[in-house]
């Protein structure tokens, strides 16, 4: 079975080329008059302002400021390790990929940041899982806020080994 497109859409587009071209008028393409943003397009945008600056914006990471993302298992791993540790941060020496960071930074978590709320660290967390980890990409808002009530008094970022026990 062979499909076809939908030839009456066609036939106007072709149609109105040829109006265009007899009468000498510019041809501009159709604009969409309003944009879709889906959570991976949401969470490049916070990526790029909140993350990029110290992990690069290929998430390679930056030398003696923060270890790559890219095929991290912190970002491939457990999702709830993946959301605590970027509601909390991380501070100490941390092995990623094999290699151990003795970063002279720490990585401050956004648990307090009135600009992102659950959703946005959502969107945030489905863009690193499918842009630098091949693994399950959904985390939902309702798994963020669940993890941070559950954590809501914690006051100090995480280790690698307290996250490691997560």
């Amino acid at each position: 079975i062979m499909l076809l497109p939908n030839t009456e859409n066609l036939q106007k587009a072709l149609s109105a080329v040829l109006e265009n071209k007899a009468k000498n008028a510019i041809q501009s393409p159709q604009l969409p008059t309003r944009f879709y943003k889906d959570n991976r397009t949401a969470g490049f945008d916070i990526y790029n302002v909140h993350c990029a600056s110290c992990h690069g914006l290929d998430g390679k990471g930056k030398d003696n400021l923060s270890p790559p993302l890219v095929d991290s298992e912190y970002v491939s791993g457990s999702k709830k390790r993946l959301i605590l540790l970027v509601l909390h941060g991380i501070r100490g020496p941390i092995t990623v990929n094999g290699k151990r960071y003795d970063m002279k930074a720490v990585m401050p978590g956004v648990k307090d940041n009135p600009m992102l709320n659950d959703k946005d660290i959502a969107d945030l967390l489905v863009f690193l899982r499918n842009s630098f980890s091949v693994s399950d990409t959904n985390v939902s808002a309702e798994e963020v806020t669940k993890l941070r009530e559950a954590t809501k008094d914690r006051t100090e970022m995480f280790t690698e080994e307290e996250l490691m026990n997560q």
